[in-house]
């Protein structure tokens, strides 16, 4: 049995029910990536949920009922009737996925802990498992959810990552992208280790997080995988390795063949979303629009 992981931060509705409802195994995917339920129900996935648009409907589920402020609110020259209306379509399109999520028995994750701050511009932030949407916003991941990825991809052997799981790119506070960072270095590290484990991450963000990690770091973390590698009897302190590249993009993407970064989010959403509705039986150029429709044109 296959399992695979798909971390997408682009389906906000999923926490609308509440962060707890998703401990069994459950999915659909994104409305990005539309899977038919039978070409699901074959494989056991996993969908992990994070970024800053799980906090959106955690917000409506706790705003609902509540008058006064919120940090939700509709934009400004729209008419309050709208925006509830369109809170109410995420929280029907929320049951709707929990739903395909239970029968085709995929798991979808929510975060167990967040980093918690009353302003975005503040760096200093607080843990907490239960945040009050209507006062305050997560900008990332919490230590607890951070602390359990490696234990969360033990069994996973396909990963597609899409989006960054926090405001990684905050102008004053750069713990904000510890989330995303500490899920890169895992990832990479877990392909360097083990050749049937494979990673595809797609979007310009998510690929500027490995921006956030240097040369130095990077060709570290390679050093060490690649001398675990070494039988006991070797020396390590007699043993110098170097590389041709000094571009860190160079070295994430083309070290090793199962890790693969691409700068296109919304592509890779559509070719993934072809691929598994073709059930991987036509040409691979076919499960994007561009490619597609230049195909059919060659054919007129």
């Amino acid at each position: 049995m296959t399992t695979i992981i798909i971390i997408v931060i682009a389906v906000a509705v999923l926490a609308a029910m509440g962060s707890k409802i998703l401990s069994k195994d459950s999915s659909k995917e994104s409305p990005a990536l539309a899977p038919d339920s039978e070409e699901l129900s074959s494989k056991k996935k996993k969908k992990k949920e994070g970024g800053s648009d799980t906090e959106k409907p955690l917000k409506i589920s706790t705003n609902m009922n509540t008058s006064g402020s919120s940090l939700f609110q509709p934009p400004p020259e729209t008419p309050l009737f709208t925006g509830r209306k369109e809170l109410l379509k995420e929280i029907n399109l929320a049951e709707e996925i929990i739903e395909l999520a239970e029968i085709n028995q995929v798991a979808l994750l929510l975060p167990e802990d967040y980093k918690i701050v009353t302003d975005y511009q503040s760096t200093i932030f607080e843990n907490k498992t239960a945040p009050d949407f209507s006062k305050e916003l997560q900008l990332d991941l919490g230590e607890k959810t951070i602390n359990q990825f490696e234990d969360l991809f033990k069994d996973i052997k396909y990963v597609f990552w899409n989006g960054p799981l926090g405001a990684y790119d905050h102008p004053a506070c750069s713990y904000y992208a510890e989330g995303s960072l500490e899920l890169a270095k895992l990832l990479f590290q877990m392909a360097l280790s083990d050749s049937n484990f494979s990673v595809v991450i797609g979007g310009g963000d998510s690929a500027a997080i490995l921006n956030k990690i240097g040369i130095t770091e990077l060709k570290k973390m390679i050093k060490v995988q690649i001398e675990k590698q070494f039988p006991s009897t070797i020396n390590r302190n007699q043993v110098s390795i170097d590389f041709l590249e000094n571009d860190s993009y160079q070295l994430w993407n083309y070290f090793s063949s199962n890790f693969f970064v691409s700068t296109g989010g919304g592509a890779s959403l559509e070719f993934l979303q072809g691929f598994l509705k073709g059930k991987a039986k036509g040409d691979m150029a076919s499960y994007l629009p561009g490619t597609a429709t230049l195909m059919e044109l060659c054919e007129i």
